[in-house]
């Protein structure tokens, strides 16, 4: 009997270490994982950079509290803001949905007679109560109502309707947030037109545009954030993951014209920015640099041409850089299992959705040997159902 709640189907491994893009189980077999912690060992596992600085932090303090100040916090924030806003600002936060909560409240706070938070269908921005009131995945937020009010979820494919409610209720719109690259979405790109429409709108209607990059941000697209890639500048960013390098840490970017809206006694948190994260940040804002970068978007063209030529043609190949998504006609659980039995490990999305999120560090005979394996997965599968 286990004392754990069962909110998870984890692999049956126990697990004895990490080294690069490999994980090691007990017995000394390894396994490909192909989707780094969910997105978060993004310079995967045993990075002996990110381990120094941890364990010189680690001998001088573990916790500080917010009475004193980490000099690598002003460190992570400039470092973090030259990729934004020079002159913004950053609340550190433990994990992605305490930024989207942060976030919320900046939106509330700013303007408190615009009551509408404005987020898309198939989005998905954590599991607080906040965060979860603007997710829009059903199956994740019915059993939880009555969520925050005033939220309007819209359209993520559909301009047309999108627009009709901004140009009738833009005066009472305090924000919109969206994943420019949906995630738990389905790794599905933003309508291009939506970008352009909200670019226009905030400006007549004086409303926010936050970017949850808690997925898609820190290189994992071939750009540093992926709203760069839609020629867009939000006002506000969240972010986590990658962040802190395996430990827990998120962030709330804030451009200047809004980074005076809290107030001390705000906001806060017992602790966060952690040290030990705060060093690992370090580390890995230093290597996501631009050569990464353009090989992490060079890598994720080879992946998806080589998808689009060995899966059969009724899969669809979605994403950018290294953030993948497959859409399978079979079951993407017996995907995951097939590759498990044969010693990788991917990440489903509901039933017919595969997604990737290796390394960024991964070389290209690696993923080669990962993409090639999943095709034969699929290909089997599909066999059997004829």
């Amino acid at each position: 009997m286990s004392n754990l709640v069962k909110l998870y189907s984890p692999f049956d491994l126990e697990i004895s270490h990490g080294q690069g893009c490999y994980i090691f189980d007990v017995e000394g077999n390894s396994y490909l994982d192909m989707f780094s912690g969910i997105g978060v060992n993004v310079l995967g596992y045993g990075d002996q950079e990110v381990q120094s600085a941890i364990s010189e932090k680690l001998n001088r303090y573990i916790h500080l509290s917010n009475f004193f100040v980490d000099p690598q916090a002003e460190e992570v924030a400039q470092k973090l803001c030259s990729h934004f806003d020079p002159k913004g600002g950053v609340i550190f936060s433990n994990s992605g949905t305490e930024a989207n909560e942060a976030a919320i409240k900046l939106l509330r706070k700013n303007d408190p007679s615009k009551k509408i938070v404005v987020a898309f269908e198939k989005s998905f921005h954590g599991r607080t109560m906040g965060s979860l009131s603007i997710t829009g995945k059903s199956v994740i937020t019915r059993d939880f109502k009555p969520l925050v009010p005033n939220v309007k979820i819209l359209p993520f494919d559909n301009s047309e309707l999108v627009s009709s409610f901004i140009n009738q209720h833009g005066s009472e719109i305090s924000g919109v947030i969206l994943e420019f690259i949906q995630g738990a979405g389905g790794v599905v790109e933003v309508d291009p037109y939506i970008v352009e429409l909200l670019d226009k709108a905030r400006e007549k209607f004086k409303f926010c545009v936050v970017a949850d990059e808690i997925q898609s941000g820190l290189g994992r697209t071939g750009k540093f954030f992926a709203f760069q890639h839609y020629n867009f500048q939000p006002d506000i960013i969240t972010i986590a993951k990658a962040l802190g390098g395996g430990v827990p840490l998120g962030a709330v970017l804030i451009s200047e014209s809004y980074k005076q809206i809290f107030k001390p006694g705000d906001h806060g948190s017992t602790f966060a920015p952690n040290p030990l994260a705060l060093s690992a940040a370090m580390v890995v804002l230093s290597k996501i640099n631009k050569t990464l970068m353009n090989q992490v978007e060079q890598l994720g063209k080879f992946a998806r041409n080589f998808l689009e030529n060995n899966l059969p043609s009724s899969c669809v190949v979605r994403g950018k850089g290294l953030m993948i998504g497959v859409k399978t006609p079979v079951n993407s659980l017996d995907i995951k299992q097939k590759c498990y039995q044969r010693k990788m490990l991917i990440n489903t999305l509901g039933e017919d959705l595969v997604r990737l999120l290796p390394p960024l560090v991964i070389d290209q005979k690696t993923l080669n040997k990962g993409l090639k394996l999943l095709c034969e997965v699929v290909g089997e599968l599909m066999d059997q159902t004829k």
